[in-house]
């Protein structure tokens, strides 16, 4: 039996990224990144987080969704200045629970978009992460090729593990990357217990 936490996040792993050209050489749209590389704490687009619980007959799940604030920025006579900033709603991050041969299923869906631009392609992913009793996990599914992915483990007393990550850097992946379908079909990546 174990207790543990799960940490199911995107992030954009630039400073910041291109959007557009404003019209009449009014400058550039961008929109503030994450600035960083996987880690088990730090900003993030998206974020599904589980406390589990798995002593619990039909394990015990506690859920917790949320968005990062996006930085609405404009490159204009060689200076960057932000214009606004805003959340992206959170009702685009799902997941249902199931509980199949002692085993619990998370099944996690992302659909948002930027919150400054409802018609704007949105991150999306299908994740379905399995545990075990003793604290192993597994996550499967597709996702976007675009931002960056990253879902974690930590056990009750022990450093928080990376699991699976996607980055765009290393793949080559630019934002056009969200527009369909998903680009990444085949995530497939586990830790035992002991691991």
């Amino acid at each position: 039996m174990a207790n543990l936490e799960l940490r199911l996040r995107t992030f954009i792993p630039y400073d910041k990224v291109h959007f557009s050209n404003t019209s009449g050489g009014g400058g550039s749209t961008y929109y503030g990144g994450d600035n960083r590389s996987e880690q088990w704490e730090g900003s993030y687009r998206t974020l599904q987080r589980f406390v589990i619980d798995t002593s619990k007959k039909d394990y015990s799940v506690q859920s917790f969704r949320d968005t990062g604030v996006t930085k609405q920025l404009l490159y204009l006579n060689g200076k960057l200045i932000k214009t606004n900033e805003k959340k992206a709603p959170v009702t685009g991050i799902t997941y249902t629970k199931r509980v199949v041969n002692d085993n619990l299923y998370l099944d996690c869906q992302l659909d948002s978009t930027i919150p400054f631009v409802p018609y704007a392609p949105a991150v999306n992913y299908d994740f379905t992460i399995k545990v075990t009793r003793a604290g192993s996990v597994r996550i499967t599914g597709r996702h976007d090729g675009f931002p960056a992915y990253e879902f974690w483990r930590k056990l009750d007393g022990k450093s928080p593990q990376l699991v699976y990550l996607h980055d765009p850097r290393k793949t080559g992946h630019t934002v056009n990357a969200l527009f369909p379908p998903m680009d990444i079909t085949d995530v497939n990546q586990g830790l035992s217990f002991d691991a």
